[in-house]
Order: structure tokens, then C-alpha cells, then sequence
């Protein structure tokens, strides 16, 4: 067990505790692997597997170095010479694994390791000088090692880089913006990559590690859900597709439960990819709600469709959405090229909705009511507002915000809490034909009318805010969809489908 861990296990944390932390609990889990404590056997020396070091800042190897920073910057004769020194330190640290296979006692020679380390060390040496001499720094070499911490992955893993990387590469990288102000956080930089640009620290991330795989590599990393539908993720997205064959690409809402402890509190999305594959190709799931005690069984229970683009293709976006049939209908809808937002105009009749949602998106022709602090009328918080060009017009968007379609449109393409302008004047629907449906105008009057009846309140600041729960208008919204699912020549088992998905996602999962 002990030899496996030295010929298959490697890490790395810009945490010197964290690398420390791992190794103890790979100590921990062999000795638990033990049914005798007559079994015990020496522990093995992991301190060149589980490393130190930077992610981001290093050299991978001569390909690495060349796409990063050009054939121009780098001088290629020392490069060559860290190479080199790279393959003898291989060669050392096959010594190593030797020399720790063959103790019984715990009594390794210690010169093996002294050998080992001594290759290393002249290898990261010559790396260090040739970037730190490429990225044309400001300050001493020594001060730059210290705030960077660069590792060179051909010199510090120097068997697995003879191997042309790793079969597997797995991780949950920091999630940290890189926004203005937020990026002076960081002591070091990184230069050469395609995702440098997305505004989060993990973007980056998943794009150095993916490029260690081998030809038959396999990756996964556990990130945060906006790599679906960010506009500034797009060249993450495209990096993925380019780099990897076949993707796999799921997506997990953060209440009622979430994949990390409440404290975390964030919304995930694991993405799992292959470096070969016959034919490339990307699937999705549907976004994944459900309540803690389902979490055993719930990478059991949801399936991958490949993925579909339901707006902008060239934002390369990731459906949150796995029903094929709600999904063939909201398709033959885009064919149309109508949408909401058609009937928008500057001034006219208003439709206000609430900004954020979870498990109903809250539309409103007649602001609820707010209180201040001292019970005073006072303004609602967290709204907005759509201008249509008519009553009619206004009063059909009002039912469709309200009922299963745009609840789920919003499930396929929002990001699960906000509720926004583009996201909803994006459904595909002609509002012109529908508004001359004299039935659908009779059911936003008395959506309209009731919608007062059941007003709840909720406390912000010492606020109370006021909302209408539309759950307990379904007599209402149930009618007006199947009257628009016919309009859009939706089948019966669509329109059925369609409730029962929005039923599992609001209430049925819910603590």
C-alpha cells in the first residue's frame, strides 16, 4: 500500500499546511486499511509527492513554456539544461521508491533522498531563473520565489512528466474573484493563459491543471456553477471543449441542500472530462435540487443530455436542463424569432417581478406593499420592472412569468438566484398573437385581483417586505399554460412534464 501511494498519489497546495494535512491523512488511511496492529509497516516518505508550490506560476515543460510565452523570451539552451537535470532527478527518485519498497524497519537510507533532492533542486533552480527572467520582474529573484512560490512541474514530478503526464488529475480549486480591487489580494501573478481573463481564481485553475493529462488522461473538478452561464466564462468554456474530448458537466443548486456544509453556501458544478474520446462530445444535467437526506443516493438519480444552447450560441452557454421534451418545445419556440422583449418599450405598461427567486419567480402588476422600520409605506427592495407597449401585452407576460414556462426557462439559463431583464425577455413567445386570446387577458385580470389574498411578509433590515405567494394561484396559472401550450402546439405529455419538473423543483425537495 505504501509503494502505491509513492508511485500514484501526487498533490499540490500553495499551503504548506495543506500539504501537510494531506499527507497525515494518507498516513491515517493506511494505517485504517490495517486489520492487525502486527501489520504495521514503516510510513512511507511522501514529502516529493504531496509538494508546496504554485499552481499557476512555473513551467510545465518545453511545450508548456513555448504556447505561455513564446520561442522568443525563453532561452531554450537552459531550458533544455533543466530538462535534463529533470531526468536525472527521475531517475533518483526511482532510487527512492526502491529504497522505501525494500524497508522493513524503518531505517531507509537517507542518501537516497539526499540525491533525489539534489537533482531537484538544480532543476527548479535553472527553471526559476529562466522565468523569473521571461516575466521581466521588478524585484530580486529571491524576493520573487518567496511571494510566488513557482513550481515546475517537469522538475518537481519528474517521473510523472516522463510519462507525459498524469492518467488522472482531480481538485476542488479556491474560489476567489479576481475583480478589481480583489485582485491585489494576491502576492503573485500569472501570465500565458487563455482563461486569465474570467473573474474567478478557479477558471485558471482548471485550465492548468487539465493540461497535465496524458493522451488517456481523465479529469474532475469540483467548481462553482457560473462556468455554466457567465458571460465572462465563455473562453473557460471554450478551453474545456477545445482541450478535452468528452465532457461531462452537472449542476447543483445550493438549497434546500448544497455538495459542501451550509457554512459554504455555494452553488456547484462538477466537471468531469476525458482526453480521448472517438467522437468529442459535452453533456449536461438538469440543475439538481434536493433535500439532505436524498444526498446518499443522489449522484444515482440524475441523468446527461447532451448539452443545448436556448439563446446566444456565441456565448457557448450550458443549459442547467435535462427534460428532452420541454426542451424540443422551448427549441421549436426560438424558430419563431419572437421573443418577450419584442414588446418592450420604453414607456408604457409596467410589469415588476422580484430580482431573486428560488422556488417561484414573484411577477406583479401592483407592487406588494413594504414597511420601514417605524411601520411607514415605504418602497419595495430588490425589484424591477419590464415596459410593454400595451395592457394586453403586459397582461400575457404576467401570466407566463407566473406559471411553469418561464419558471423553467429560468432554471435552464438564470443561475439559480437572480432573476433578470435578459433572462426573461429571452422567452421565446409572441406577445402580439397571444394578447388577442380574450381568455388569457380574463386570467391576468384575476391573477391580478387575487394575487393580494395571499401576501406574505418578510424581514430585511428591519424592514418588512411584502410578496405574493403565486404557488396558491395554480387554478390560474395551471389554466393559462395549457391554454399557451396549445398556442405553441405543445403536446399534452410536455405540458405534464413541464409541471411535474417545476413541482420537483419547488417544494417536493424542500427540508
Amino acid at each position: 500500500m505504501r509503494v502505491a501511494c509513492l508511485n500514484n498519489l501526487y498533490g499540490v497546495d500553495i499551503l504548506s499546511e495543506a500539504a501537510e494535512i494531506a499527507k497525515l491523512r494518507l498516513f491515517l488511511k493506511l494505517i485504517a486499511q490495517l486489520d492487525d496492529i502486527s501489520q504495521i509497516e514503516p510510513l512511507p516518505d511522501l514529502d516529493f509527492n504531496i509538494r508546496t508550490g504554485n499552481l499557476l506560476v512555473g513551467l510545465a515543460d518545453h511545450k508548456d513554456a513555448t504556447r505561455r510565452f513564446g520561442g522568443g523570451q525563453l532561452p531554450f539552451a537552459d531550458l533544455d539544461a533543466a530538462q535534463t537535470a529533470a531526468k536525472l532527478a527521475a531517475d533518483a527518485y526511482t532510487e527512492f521508491i526502491e529504497e522505501q519498497a525494500t524497508d522493513t524497519g524503518g531505517q531507509a537510507d537517507p542518501i537516497a533522498k539526499q540525491k533525489l533532492q539534489i537533482q531537484i533542486d538544480k532543476a527548479t533552480d535553472l527553471a526559476d531563473t529562466i522565468l523569473y527572467e521571461a516575466r521581466n520582474e521588478q524585484i530580486s529573484i529571491e524576493s520573487w520565489k518567496r511571494s510566488h512560490q513557482p513550481f515546475h512541474w517537469f522538475a518537481e514530478f519528474p517521473s510523472v512528466w516522463l510519462q507525459n503526464g498524469f492518467d488522472v488529475v482531480i481538485g476542488n480549486p479556491p474560489y476567489i474573484t479576481t475583480k478589481g480591487r480583489n485582485r491585489n489580494r494576491f502576492n503573485y501573478t500569472w501570465q500565458g493563459y487563455d482563461t486569465e481573463k474570467c473573474p474567478d481564481l478557479y477558471a485558471v485553475c482548471m485550465e492548468r491543471a487539465s493540461s497535465f493529462l496524458n493522451d488517456q488522461g481523465r479529469f474532475a473538478m469540483i467548481v462553482m456553477h457560473s462556468i455554466y452561464f457567465g458571460r465572462d466564462y465563455r473562453s473557460l468554456r471554450q478551453y474545456l471543449s477545445d482541450n478535452l474530448r468528452a465532457l461531462w458537466i452537472s449542476a447543483y443548486s445550493r438549497q434546500p441542500a448544497g455538495l459542501f456544509s451550509p457554512s459554504a453556501a455555494v452553488r456547484n458544478a462538477i466537471v468531469i472530462g476525458l482526453n480521448y474520446s472517438d467522437i468529442p462530445f459535452r453533456q449536461t444535467t438538469g440543475l439538481q435540487r434536493w433535500a439532505s437526506s436524498f444526498r446518499p443516493t443522489l449522484f444515482e438519480r440524475f441523468t446527461y443530455i447532451p448539452s443545448c444552447r436556448l439563446i446566444d450560441e456565441s456565448l457557448n452557454t450550458w443549459s442547467m436542463f435535462d427534460d428532452l421534451w420541454i426542451i424540443s418545445g422551448f427549441e421549436s419556440l426560438r424558430k419563431t424569432g419572437k421573443k418577450i422583449a419584442d414588446s418592450w418599450r420604453p414607456n408604457g405598461s409596467l410589469l415588476g417581478f422580484k430580482s431573486t427567486a428560488l422556488y417561484q419567480l414573484s411577477p406583479y402588476i401592483d407592487e406588494p406593499p413594504a414597511f420601514d422600520r417605524n411601520r411607514v409605506p415605504a418602497s419595495q427592495t430588490g425589484g424591477a420592472w419590464m415596459c410593454f407597449r400595451s395592457d394586453e401585452e403586459r397582461d400575457v407576460a404576467f401570466l407566463i412569468t407566473a406559471g411553469r414556462w418561464m419558471f423553467l426557462w429560468w432554471l435552464a439559463l438564470g443561475d439559480d438566484f437572480h432573476v433578470t431583464k435578459q433572462v426573461l425577455g429571452s422567452f421565446p413567445a409572441d406577445l402580439s398573437s397571444l394578447s388577442r386570446e380574450s381568455r388569457l387577458i380574463e386570467l391576468a385580470r384575476k391573477l391580478r385581483d387575487e394575487s393580494p389574498d395571499h401576501l406574505f411578509w418578510v424581514r430585511k433590515a428591519g424592514r418588512l417586505v411584502g410578496n405574493y405567494d403565486l404557488r396558491k394561484c395554480r387554478h390560474i396559472t395551471d389554466e393559462s399554460d395549457w391554454i399557451l401550450a396549445q398556442a405553441w402546439e405543445f403536446t399534452r405529455e410536455q405540458f405534464n412534464a413541464a409541471g411535474n419538473l417545476r413541482d420537483r423543483m419547488t417544494f417536493e425537495y424542500k427540508d
